[in-house]
């Protein structure tokens, strides 16, 4: 896979869906774009997909993204093994206050794509960190055509 696509399907499953289809347009992508509801078949393989199919990883940063726990391990696992990591911002995408995010991962309890994946807290905090230092690709508060486009274009 060229790409996957990392995502709250509640928040961003329409417009991830929009970004796989304008991705998959784009000349210099030649491989699959991983979106789960096409292309999962077991969620026990997941984590093995992103750890060792995947050439890059897009973070589609809405409010919650990094309060899920399989977006937590998505990210987490590209980080570990050096993924390269985009974000694609909506507007109310924001840098989550670390205690915030512990926080969260107390109130969902330690799970077990976590422990079984060998993710900690301080993966997390890493993997925020070098998500947090790299620059996002801002969508505007009413995503076009021409928006979606340019924003594939750049991650291509």
């Amino acid at each position: 896979h060229q790409f996957f696509l990392c995502h709250v399907k509640a928040e961003a499953g329409a417009f991830s869906r929009w970004l796989k289809m304008e991705l998959s347009a784009q000349t210099k992508v030649t491989r699959n774009v991983f979106l789960d509801a096409d292309d999962l078949v077991s969620l026990d393989r997941l984590l093995m997909i992103v750890g060792g199919q995947v050439e890059k990883m897009v973070v589609v940063g809405t409010n919650s993204v990094f309060t899920r726990p399989w977006c937590i391990a998505e990210v987490c696992t590209a980080h570990r093994n050096g993924l390269p990591i985009a974000v694609v911002a909506f507007p109310d995408f924001a840098r989550r206050d670390e205690n915030v995010v512990k926080l969260c991962v107390q109130e969902m309890g330690y799970q077990a794509c976590f422990t079984e994946n060998g993710i900690t807290m301080e993966l997390f905090r890493r993997s925020l960190e070098a998500i947090f230092e790299q620059p996002f690709l801002h969508l505007p508060a009413l995503a076009t055509d021409l928006s979606v486009r340019m924003c594939a274009h750049a991650l291509a």
